[in-house]
């Protein structure tokens, strides 16, 4: 007996889009240490390759507050949403399209730290996405300046020139980083 439609011999699939999966990002943060507070100042460059996005997220260090959180390179509307479990995540009401790029930009304050006790490395982490490069250029206030940089323990970032040009967290700043050290593929 002849049907009069055919099958293919395949399996049937379907894809579910991960988030995040077509995204990668260079990151610059400037951490300054001080006694009172400490601050970061988070500089994100994503880039969106294959699929529009509908947000982005970050993970947040412990006890940090957000105080500015913007989009730049996006003329839609923005809901930023601050998660219970350090989740930073922008909403975007238009998708992000494929092959677009945007900045993000964070300001956050740290809780104060003791010049006499170690100190880890504070991290904004992008969630979900390919990290190609990140930089940490570090200011220290007059307490910690006797003391030596905070190492980056188990990393592979290396102590470099600060760089300039416009597109640096401390670009406005009269006086930047003490430090930068630069690592690639990973925060």
């Amino acid at each position: 007996q002849t049907l009069p439609f055919s099958f293919a011999a395949r399996r049937p699939s379907a894809e579910i889009p991960g988030r995040h999966v077509n995204l990668a990002v260079g990151q610059d943060t400037w951490w300054r240490l001080g006694r009172d507070a400490s601050a970061l100042q988070v500089l994100t460059r994503w880039k969106i390759r294959n699929k529009p996005v509908f947000r982005l997220s970050f993970v947040l260090p412990e006890n940090a507050q957000v105080e500015q959180a913007e989009v730049v390179g996006h003329n839609g509307e923005v809901t930023w949403l601050l998660e219970p479990d350090r989740q930073l995540v922008a909403e975007f009401h238009e998708p992000l399209p494929s092959r677009s790029a945007v900045k993000t930009r964070l300001a956050l304050r740290l809780g104060p730290q003791d010049p006499q006790q170690p100190h880890a490395v504070p991290a904004v982490v992008p969630e979900d996405a390919a990290i190609l490069e990140s930089g940490l250029g570090v200011t220290l206030d007059e307490p910690f300046r006797n003391d030596k940089l905070p190492r980056l323990t188990d990393s592979e970032a290396i102590l470099t020139a600060v760089p300039g040009g416009p597109d640096r967290p401390w670009s406005n700043a009269e006086v930047g980083p003490h430090a930068y050290f630069l690592q690639r593929g990973k925060i």
